[in-house]
C-alpha cells in the first residue's frame, strides 16, 4: 500500500481470512498490518477491520465478493505513519510505524443515503464492466440476496500530502463526478474542505498547490496543477 519514509514497505497479507460465517451474507473480515524493513523481519502493526464482504454458500462452492457501495478500509503512509479508516464514522485511526496509536482523527459530517436508483446505476455499471452474459447474470441474481446498504461509506480514500496533512475523501453516489475532500493538519486541527473540478482525481498536494488528473471527452487522462490556499 505504500512505504515509509526509510524506505520500509506497509503491507497487508492478501489471502482472505478462513475467520468468516459459514452461511450465506454480508461479513467484515479482519485485516493484519505489517511494516517490512529493507532488512530483518517484517513487524506486526496490528489488526483492524477489513472490507465489507459478502459470500453465498452452496452445496459445493462458496462465492465471496466485495459487497457493492459497501464500507471499504482505507489507508494513508506517510513517513512515519499509517492513517486507516473503516468507513463507519468520520473517523480516522493515525498509528505510529510501531503500530501505536497515536491518534483518533474525527470531522464533521454524516452518511448520505442511497436510493434505490443510485443502487440501480450501481448494478448497471458493474454489469457493464463484465464481456461475459453469465457473469453478468450471476451477478444480478446474487444482487437480489446481498444485504444492500442504505448508505454510503462515511468516507472514502486517505491520502497524505506533502505538507503531512490527512486528505480524506467524501464518497458520492454512482454516477456523482463531484471531487471533495475534508483536509485535516499532521496535529489533527480540521483545515477545511476542498472541492477538485469534477471528475478529477487527485495525484499530490503541498502547501499551495494541488496536482489532480483528468480525462478529456476521449478518455485521453491528462495532469493539471491548482492553486491551493489554506
Amino acid at each position: 500500500f505504500g512505504s515509509f519514509g526509510d524506505g520500509a514497505l506497509f503491507g497487508i497479507p492478501a489471502r482472505l481470512s478462513d475467520d468468516r460465517p459459514a452461511a450465506t451474507g454480508a461479513f467484515r473480515p479482519p485485516l493484519a498490518l505489517w511494516r517490512i524493513p529493507r532488512s530483518g523481519a517484517p513487524e506486526s502493526l496490528g489488526v483492524v477491520i477489513g472490507d465489507e464482504l459478502f459470500q453465498q454458500v452452496g452445496d459445493r462452492f462458496v462465492t465471496v465478493l466485495q459487497l457493492p457501495l459497501g464500507r471499504q478500509t482505507r489507508f494513508a503512509v506517510g513517513r512515519s505513519l499509517v492513517a486507516s479508516g473503516e468507513g463507519t464514522a468520520h473517523e480516522v485511526t493515525i498509528r505510529a510505524e510501531d503500530g501505536r496509536v497515536r491518534m483518533l482523527v474525527r470531522w464533521p459530517g454524516s452518511r448520505r443515503a442511497l436510493a434505490a436508483a443510485d443502487r440501480e446505476r450501481a448494478l448497471r455499471h458493474l454489469t457493464g464492466a463484465m464481456r461475459a452474459e453469465s457473469q453478468r447474470e450471476q451477478l444480478r441474481a446474487l444482487w437480489k440476496l446481498m444485504p444492500l446498504p442504505d448508505s454510503l461509506p462515511a468516507h472514502g480514500e486517505l491520502r497524505y500530502d506533502r505538507t503531512g496533512a490527512l486528505w480524506v475523501e467524501e464518497p458520492v453516489p454512482p454516477g456523482d463526478r463531484t471531487s471533495r475532500w475534508a483536509v485535516i493538519a499532521a496535529d489533527g486541527q480540521w483545515l477545511g474542505r476542498v472541492t477538485l473540478p469534477p471528475g478529477s482525481r487527485l495525484l499530490d498536494a503541498t502547501a499551495d498547490r494541488v496536482l489532480v488528473a483528468w480525462s478529456d471527452p476521449d478518455g485521453v487522462e491528462h495532469a493539471r496543477v491548482h492553486a491551493l490556499r489554506r
